[in-house]
């Protein structure tokens, strides 16, 4: 439910500045932030909600942060040069190098029905200790496929699972881990109560997200500038990455300190993308340099009280677990006004 900047310029202004308002309001508080110019954008924003009250001044404990990974075995254009296993190769890399324990990757199966190899992908990710989840055979849109075609995704994948990582009790708890697609849990009641029970009554736990950024997006623009060799524009890419990502990772603990009333354990989506393999590094590094992340698995963060509530909060659109409180809530204002991701600036990058 973050709010989308889509102007229609033939190409937006180098350095993404317009792109960057999630990340302006940041960089005024923290040393944290890239450097680089900040102009005045030049796009109609949607208004900010009004803010409802503050997060608490001081919060005893770490930022403890889970990474998951989405839409495996591939994801978005390859960049020149690159291949699924090598893409993955140098995602996991970083990981392994930052020390991020037990990183859940989310796969589509069905990918496999056109590109059978990228199932060494899945076996690179199980053969180096991390686990596999359920993110729907064919990444299924709910509100476009409907309940009962829904379930059969998840069944059907959870089949692919079971052949890939076994049947053990660890290859089981793997397996049910669930992400929806999209993150869209059903635009009506019916339809969300529907796949939500049948979660609940096969014993699935639903793999809510709290932090996203829109990762996704800067992979297409990225293999575009690659392909034009255009090295000032993905050091624009780069820029705008880390600063929205570090924005928006900022506006989930401000929300959940304010909707909470104490710091809660938050779970990133990013996705198995080229640019997020070569972006990995300076993002984790970021985080990092805020002086108080701490990695954490999975397991951990879904053991904490925010996701064992069921919240259903019917929605069109996609949404954080946060987004999915405060809609559910409203018309109470968010406790912290809406993020922007720049996906309609993104999307004429390079073009």
């Amino acid at each position: 439910m973050h709010r989308a900047l889509t102007p229609r310029s033939p190409r937006p202004p180098r350095l993404l500045l317009a792109a960057l308002l999630p990340a302006l309001a940041a960089c005024a508080t923290s040393s944290e932030c890239p450097e680089g110019p900040v102009e005045t954008p030049t796009t109609d924003t949607p208004s900010p909600r009004a803010t409802s009250r503050e997060a608490p001044a001081t919060v005893a404990g770490p930022l403890r942060v889970a990474v998951t990974i989405d839409d495996l075995p591939a994801h978005g254009p390859l960049p020149p040069g690159e291949t699924q296993l090598s893409v993955h190769t140098a995602i996991l890399d970083v990981l392994d190098a930052h020390r991020v324990p037990a990183v859940y990757g989310f796969i589509n199966a069905g990918k496999l029905e056109r590109a059978p190899a990228d199932r060494a992908v899945l076996e690179l990710w199980r053969d180096r200790g991390h686990p596999l989840g359920n993110h729907t055979y064919s990444h299924a849109d709910i509100n476009k496929v409907g309940a009962a075609a829904f379930i059969a995704e998840i069944e059907r994948n959870d089949a692919a699972l079971a052949e890939l990582v076994g049947d053990t009790p660890a290859a089981r708890r793997s397996r049910r881990a669930f992400r929806y697609p999209y993150l869209r849990q059903g635009a009506d009641a019916e339809t969300l109560d529907t796949v939500r029970d049948y979660l609940l009554e096969h014993d699935y736990r639903l793999a809510e997200v709290t932090v996203d950024f829109g990762d996704w997006a800067y992979n297409p623009p990225y293999a575009r500038c690659r392909q034009q060799g255009d090295d000032d524009a993905i050091a624009d890419l780069r820029w705008s990455f880390i600063a929205t990502g570090l924005a928006f990772l900022r506006w989930s603990d401000q929300t959940a300190r304010a909707l909470e009333e104490r710091r809660v354990p938050h779970v990133l989506l990013l996705h198995s993308g080229g640019f997020d393999a070569v972006a990995l590094d300076e993002l984790l590094s970021a985080y990092e340099r805020q002086g108080e992340v701490e990695w954490i698995t999975l397991d951990e963060a879904l053991a904490d009280p925010l996701y064992q509530r069921d919240v259903r909060a019917p929605s069109e659109y996609g949404g954080t677990l946060l987004e999915q409180i405060i809609e559910r809530d409203a018309p109470a204002p968010a406790p912290v006004p809406f993020m922007i991701q720049p996906l309609g600036l993104l999307e004429n990058f390079c073009t």
